[in-house]
């Protein structure tokens, strides 16, 4: 699977946390919106086509935010005449089979409405309220690669098979890593037809609160980190991190190339400052400034097995020295 991040400038630190994933309407209100549709569009317009067939992302939003004032006028007494759509788009998709994740069947609707009025025809949607026949004749045609895009909320997440899947785009952000892994499960089926699987993956604004599921804390990393590449490349770089018994300014850093320039430094061995927690926690002195008060001593704490997750959440809360240093603790 080929991972390729897309940032917005979409704000979800407001949105509380409810049974461990995003309040769902005030998450469909918040991402349901011309400017972050229009990045939708236009991320897999660029990841799926030629660039003289793309468009401008500007232009996308300028179309869906016609379309939006569209339907906001559609009830009244004399209701505005439908927006043109754009000119279609040629048919030469490096990616034939999409499946795309939403938040709410609204934000299905309007997703689908995006795509059409951008130009891309060959897009449907499926929902749970949605006549149960209706719904199996799209399945149907989108399992035959018959349909190019189809854009779901909660239908396709588990429990599915469709093996012919190339390209899943996470339109729904979750706090949830098992809902993000059921996502982008469902590319990572075998089929002859495609080569590998590629996952738009969209960074929104969650600020200190770390709470948004990513392809890189898959492997322990930022949520914001920007990577476009092999996913198990990233799992390398994870482990490299690892091994490398470093600052925890790692885990803060969103930008390989500034990671990769830290690993490349020389830095002091490990030394265990703590017996209280020995076994449960390495402590390192580096060379690096820290990341809080006392510049003059930098200091690292890390993990020096899987196993000591238990342990360290088994401490009294101003024992966590931990949550002093990294914003990612548990």
């Amino acid at each position: 699977m080929n991972v390729s991040t897309v940032k917005t400038r979409t704000d979800l630190q407001k949105i509380k946390i409810v049974r461990g994933d995003f309040n769902e309407k005030v998450l469909s209100e918040t991402v349901n919106v011309p400017e972050r549709n229009a990045s939708v569009v236009h991320a897999w317009m660029k990841a799926t086509l030629d660039e003289e067939d793309c468009r401008s992302e500007n232009e996308i939003y300028l179309k869906l935010l016609e379309v939006y004032e569209w339907k906001k006028s559609a009830d009244s007494s004399t209701p505005l005449p439908e927006p043109e759509k754009l000119k279609p788009v040629r048919d030469n998709f490096k990616r034939k089979s999409t499946l795309i994740f939403a938040a709410s069947v609204q934000h299905i609707k309007d997703l689908v409405d995006a795509f059409r009025f951008c130009g891309i025809d060959s897009i449907d949607c499926v929902f749970g309220d949605m006549n149960f026949t209706d719904r199996t004749n799209v399945m149907k045609r989108f399992s035959n690669s018959e349909l190019r895009i189809l854009v779901n909320c909660g239908i396709v997440t588990e429990g599915v098979d469709i093996p012919n899947i190339d390209c899943v785009v996470l339109a729904r952000p979750t706090a949830s890593p098992v809902l993000f892994q059921q996502m982008i499960g469902r590319g990572l089926r075998l089929h002859t037809n495609k080569e590998n699987c590629l996952l738009l993956d969209f960074h929104d604004v969650v600020g200190n609160k770390a709470s948004l599921a990513t392809a890189p804390t898959l492997f322990g990393l930022n949520p914001m980190f920007t990577y476009n590449g092999d996913i198990q490349k990233l799992g390398e770089i994870a482990k490299h991190v690892e091994e490398s018994n470093l600052s925890p300014a790692i885990l803060n850093m969103d930008d390989l190339d500034e990671l990769m320039k830290f690993l490349e430094k020389p830095h002091k061995p490990v030394v265990n400052c703590n017996p209280e927690l020995d076994n449960i926690l390495k402590v390192t002195i580096t060379g690096e400034r820290a990341l809080f008060e006392d510049k003059d001593v930098p200091i690292t704490i890390k993990f020096s097995n899987p196993f000591c997750a238990l342990n360290y959440l088994s401490l009294k809360s101003d024992e966590k020295d931990l949550q002093k240093i990294t914003k990612y603790h548990w």
